[in-house]
């Protein structure tokens, strides 16, 4: 099947308008629902597991610090820093409710745009940013600022 071709400026005006203003943090509802919800629980696990694989798969050395872009309440940050025994993990995210109560798990934390992050270029290892571009009003902005 082919797929048609969208220029980016057209594929992020598309994208902008799905989101309603205002969108793009969540909030402790998340976190509870996180705790308690069959589907967020299966959700983390799934994706956690998911970025160890694919770490496992594609980085040949030791992985020595990541950075998780949204990080919303730190779940997946603390199951990475587990499963990651010695890497230095970070998690940045704008919602100031949520960083709040990740801040429980004593992992450290930025309070930052995922689109224009306040990390030096090249000094993390690995950068992790699930569920968070549908999130973002400029995905390309993201995508730049986690590969930089």
């Amino acid at each position: 099947m082919r797929f048609p071709t969208l220029d980016a400026s057209l594929l992020s005006r598309l994208v902008h308008r799905q989101r309603p203003e205002g969108s793009g943090t969540c909030d402790a509802g998340y976190h509870e629902g996180r705790k308690t919800r069959r589907s967020l629980i299966y959700r983390l696990r799934r994706r956690t597991d998911e970025v160890l694989r694919c770490a496992r798969e594609y980085i040949r050395r030791p992985v020595t610090s990541v950075l998780d872009v949204g990080t919303a309440d730190a779940a997946m940050l603390a199951r990475l820093q587990g499963a990651l025994p010695g890497a230095v993990c970070v998690g940045v995210d704008l919602s100031t409710e949520l960083l709040a109560i990740a801040r429980a798990e004593g992992l450290p934390l930025v309070r930052a745009d995922a689109q224009a992050l306040p990390i030096r270029v090249a000094s993390f290892y690995l950068v992790v940013a699930t569920a968070v571009i549908e999130h973002v009003p400029h995905p390309f902005q993201l995508a730049r600022e986690a590969a930089a």
